[in-house]
């Protein structure tokens, strides 16, 4: 942000929130690629089992890259959660103050569907966790 710009205090927080918003969209695009190499890297393992290529699931971190993917994941999701929860709070107040009209059930709706994510993104690290204590020879499939 140019400090040299006499910016509300108001505007100042929700740039603050853009800021964070912005930097869990880059973690998450992170995570996507991530996410990507491990897809790569489970079908040239599927194709090592029939080209000597010496590629396999004992060479390869496929199932840290899903465990890793999946923790950026839920750091993104809860920096989401955080600025859905402020700007509620920022909505709620100026409607307190009358200064907002509009209704607060999108924001509501928001915040309940971080809930619901963060719980699926628990989920999806306990199940990876599983097939990463198995230890053997598969990718972990249909998990993001």
């Amino acid at each position: 942000m140019d400090n040299n710009i006499n910016m509300s205090e108001n505007d100042k927080f929700l740039y603050y929130l853009l800021d964070i918003q912005e930097a869990a969209v880059q973690l998450v695009l992170f995570a996507d690629l991530l996410s990507y190499e491990v897809a790569l890297e489970g079908k040239d393992i599927i194709l090592s089992r029939y080209y000597n290529t010496g590629n396999s699931i004992k060479d390869s971190d496929i199932d840290v890259l899903v465990l890793k993917s999946l923790y950026i994941y839920a750091i993104a999701r809860v920096m989401f959660f955080y600025v859905a929860i402020q700007r509620y709070n920022y909505l709620s107040n100026l409607k307190q103050q009358g200064e907002w009209q509009y209704s607060l059930e999108p924001n509501i709706l928001i915040n309940i569907n971080n809930i619901f994510s963060l719980i699926a993104l628990v989920l999806g690290i306990d199940a990876s966790w599983e097939v990463y204590s198995r230890d053997i020879a598969v990718p972990v499939f249909g998990i993001r």
